[in-house]
C-alpha cells in the first residue's frame, strides 16, 4: 500500500529516492507501524521531530502501534526551537 511521507527542513535529508522536493509516495507492507516506517526512513531515534499522521499530533510512545492506512498522509518535521 502506498502512503505519502513528508519530510519538512533539516530532515528531508532522509526522503527515499522517489521523493521530490520534500515528499514522496511511499510503498510500504499492509500492517507497518509507524515506528517500522520511520525506521525504514533511517530517521534517527536521537533525533528530534514531530510526527503528524493525517493532520492529528503522534505521540512517540505510539509509534509502535499506529498503523497508518494506504493514502493517508505522514508529516514529518523537526520543533521549533527559539532563545
Amino acid at each position: 500500500m502506498k502512503v505519502c511521507i513528508k519530510l519538512l527542513g533539516e530532515l528531508r535529508q532522509y526522503l527515499p529516492e522517489c521523493g521530490k522536493f520534500n515528499q514522496c509516495k511511499l510503498n510500504i507492507p499492509t500492517g507497518s507501524t509507524l515506528q517500522k516506517i520511520l525506521s525504514q526512513l533511517k530517521v534517527p531515534d536521537d533525533q528530534d521531530f514531530i510526527v503528524l499522521l493525517n493532520g492529528d499530533l503522534m505521540q512517540k510512545q505510539e509509534y509502535a502501534s499506529i498503523i497508518p492506512g494506504s493514502g493517508d498522509e505522514i508529516i514529518i518535521f523537526s520543533p521549533i526551537k527559539g532563545g
